[in-house]
């Protein structure tokens, strides 16, 4: 049944064709497909956590949800959108208050993101190499004026040029 869907389903995600048949093999169960977009935590507080994307990793746009389930979308953990080489727009919602350490790593075609101002950038709440070779990536825009930059939050990101936060342009 599953060599005859994968000749006659054309499965959309986001508005993009879903090229990896192995991808769906491993979602199907009991005769249908089980596919969850992201994989997540339950925190203390009640949010949840982003700890797993599960797009095809050829997607060229992530948005991430400010809720799944009823619950809000608080933090993405370390790696959470990683690897994700041809993303060239990336959408962050107000509700995040912590990003991990290499969130974003390999997120090789982006070319610009804002980070929304519900983002709490302290040393508690923003991790290390958190751009880390986003090798085009020009421009990010703090919403918030950060009080910590963690360390190599930037680490192989030749073509950045411009980082924008409240009442300054660097």
């Amino acid at each position: 049944a599953l060599a005859y869907i994968k000749r006659q389903l054309e499965l959309h995600i986001d508005g993009e064709p879903v090229r990896h048949w192995d991808l769906l093999e491993q979602k199907w169960k009991n005769g249908a497909f089980v596919f969850n977009t992201w994989d997540t935590e339950l925190l203390n507080d009640g949010t949840l956590s982003i700890i797993r994307c599960n797009l095809p990793k050829t997607v060229t746009k992530i948005v991430v949800p400010d809720q799944i389930d009823g619950r809000k979308v608080s933090t993405l953990a370390g790696a959470a959108l990683g690897d994700f080489k041809d993303v060239r727009s990336l959408t962050l919602p107000e509700t995040i208050t912590r990003i991990e350490n290499t969130c974003f790593i390999h997120m090789e075609k982006l070319e610009e993101v804002t980070l929304p101002r519900s983002l709490k950038m302290d040393v508690f709440n923003v991790g290390a190499w958190m751009f880390q070779w986003c090798t085009s990536l020009k421009k990010v825009v703090f919403l918030s004026a950060p009080k910590y930059f963690p360390w190599a939050i930037f680490s192989h990101c030749p073509a950045l040029e411009t980082i924008e936060m409240p009442g300054t342009t660097l």
